[in-house]
């Protein structure tokens, strides 16, 4: 329907501006950039949901043509010996070409200490069930608080004349996939870092490499690029792991993040479940709300909370609101949001 008085909302003809570029693969992305001048990475991932890397032999791999470099948690910023859900980068090799470099995975003899994990967010939830190592003593964490000061839910139940509890199981795990999700090429020149990378926060991306690197601000420079948006969810990390690799080697390196990487690193939705009770006058009138919700958070430490106490506290007139947020660790990819 045609709208009067709108100079963008409504008018016939409009579109989006990359929209032709992106439907025939010609916008570029950041895996684009030195085409047949740089280095390609690739990641070897965890087997196992929880352990401990005890030794790591590269011989066979440095021994294949092409492999030009190796990396793991003794050289990149923010890795440990310690992986905490299967699919969580244990190496990094560049190679002349991506053939070579996945070549070059199979080759690499990790020696690994399984440990206990928990997968399931209710088996995480029960005593006794194996720690997946994200705090100390427990695999849960909450914060309970009234959303506005002075509220008294149990006061506003018991003056409701209808009161009614709603349960919800648990959401879905969406996995959000742009047609870019997780792409970066660096190169550093002497003590400066040059990173092209697929991002819609170049900023942030600016700061997490200078404090990875322990570079100033003005030693960084970013290029952001086509990435199809992010929908919530971040990337699969790409920038350090590129970064790394290009200073031990002297050259440009690509790393791409595929379609299997985002699945098996790239964060997905909080899986969450839910129990309300409501209260509310014959009227209509909401006189309480007690929201309780538990959230499998993956190996994020970061609950939801922030979105969730927005909804309650802009969505509903209510003074009596009391919201608990249970987070739930577990063995798995780190959670994030969607949108």
């Amino acid at each position: 329907m045609k709208r009067e008085g709108f100079t963008v909302l409504g008018k016939e003809g409009l579109r989006d501006k990359q929209s032709i570029e992106v439907v025939t693969g010609k916008i570029e992305v950041a895996d684009d950039v030195f085409m047949g001048q740089k280095l390609f990475a690739a990641k070897l991932g965890s087997k196992y949901a929880h352990c401990k890397v005890l030794s790591i032999d590269y011989t066979r791999a440095l021994a294949l043509p092409g492999v030009e470099a190796v990396a793991d948690h003794t050289d990149i910023p923010g890795w440990s010996d310690v992986k905490s859900f299967k699919g969580q980068g244990v190496a990094m090799v560049a190679a002349t070409t991506p053939t070579i470099a996945q070549r070059a995975l199979e080759l690499i003899d990790v020696e690994y200490e399984e440990r206990p994990a928990t997968i399931d967010p209710e088996e995480a939830l029960q005593s006794g069930s194996p720690l997946t190592g994200l705090w100390p003593d427990s695999n849960t964490n909450d914060r309970t608080e009234l959303i506005r000061e002075g509220g008294d839910v149990e006061a506003g139940l018991a003056e409701a004349d209808v009161e009614m509890e709603i349960d919800l199981g648990y959401s879905n795990n969406h996995s959000n996939h742009p047609f870019s999700g997780g792409n970066a090429t660096t190169w550093w020149n002497g003590d400066e870092l040059y990173c092209w990378i697929d991002t819609q926060n170049p900023h942030s991306e600016h700061r997490g490499l200078a404090g990875a690197f322990d570079l100033n601000q003005n030693q960084v420079r970013v290029f952001t690029h086509g990435n199809g948006a992010g929908f919530g969810s971040g990337r699969a990390p790409a920038g350090i792991e590129s970064s790394v690799l290009s200073r031990k080697t002297g050259k440009v390196v690509s790393y791409h993040c595929d379609r299997k990487d985002q699945f098996e690193n790239g964060p997905k939705q909080f899986a969450t479940k839910s129990t309300t009770r409501l209260g509310a006058k014959s009227d209509g009138t909401i006189t309480a709300i007690d929201f309780v919700y538990s959230s499998d958070q993956g190996m994020n430490s970061f609950a939801p909370m922030t979105g969730t106490h927005q909804c309650w506290q802009h969505a509903i007139n209510c003074m009596n609101v009391r919201l608990k947020g249970i987070g739930i660790s577990t063995n798995t990819v780190p959670r994030s949001y969607y949108r």
